[in-house]
């Protein structure tokens, strides 16, 4: 598994890649340029939805400022009983703003809400031609006020006799730009604050280091947010 910074190039902190990420960076670079101009869509399309000013999801989550947006390329070894299932990457849900997932092989799993976290319940996310996975992250759980949904996913031996292939997949991962404010967006069909209700003073990156040093000291549990009715 290998990562690279979206912000290479932009941040004042240089950084060492081995030498297959450093021979393809203007191929990333194409790709990186080209993911966040589609999630710009995406998020054009949540401005319109939840009735705010266009471009404000945009605005928070430039590809031409710093950020701790990274590109991931993940893989995971073939298997070679069929039968044996083995967690690869354990449930989650992102944290930052958005993610879209490239994948060819299955083994991508979702929890569906108010399920309870057991085998049973998990639900494979099929692989499609020539489509994405799109998935929304904390951040944007917070600034919707709870409107939006991130989901608990993990990734688990794929199904039949895809267990038996290496699986290969690259997540973009947007996130916001350095010290933007988590503070829930005003207007539209966002809820306001609810009396005795304090809004967040944390910047995102204050709230993401927080949140992560939480779950690593097991005193908070990955779980399923949002989705509040409107």
């Amino acid at each position: 598994m290998g990562s690279l910074k979206t912000d290479d190039g932009i941040s004042s902190h240089s950084r060492l890649h081995p030498d297959v990420i450093s021979i393809s960076q203007e191929q990333i670079r194409q790709f990186i340029e080209h993911a966040h101009a589609v999630l710009d869509e995406v998020l054009a399309k949540l401005d319109t939805c939840l009735g705010i000013e266009s471009q404000t999801l945009e605005a928070l989550s430039p590809l031409d400022q710093e950020s701790d947006g990274i590109v991931r390329l993940l893989w995971s070894p073939a298997q070679t009983n069929p039968n044996y299932d083995r967690i690869l990457f354990g449930g989650h849900t992102d944290m930052g703003t958005m993610t879209l997932l490239f994948n060819i092989a299955g083994g991508l799993q979702v929890l569906p809400a108010g399920c309870e976290n057991c085998k049973e319940n998990w639900r494979y996310i099929k692989p499609e031609p020539g489509c994405a996975v799109v998935n929304v992250g904390d951040t944007l759980v917070e600034w919707t006020g709870g409107l939006l949904r991130s989901s608990l996913h993990r990734v688990v031996t794929a199904p039949g006799d895809q267990a038996m292939v290496q699986r290969h997949s690259v997540a973009y991962l947007v996130r916001a730009k350095r010290n933007a404010s988590l503070q829930r967006l005003k207007g539209g069909t966002i809820p306001p604050l609810a009396p005795g209700e304090e809004d967040e003073t944390r910047s995102v990156d204050e709230w993401n280091e927080w949140k992560s040093r939480q779950i690593v000291l097991g005193q908070l549990k990955p779980e399923t947010r949002g989705g509040r009715n409107m």
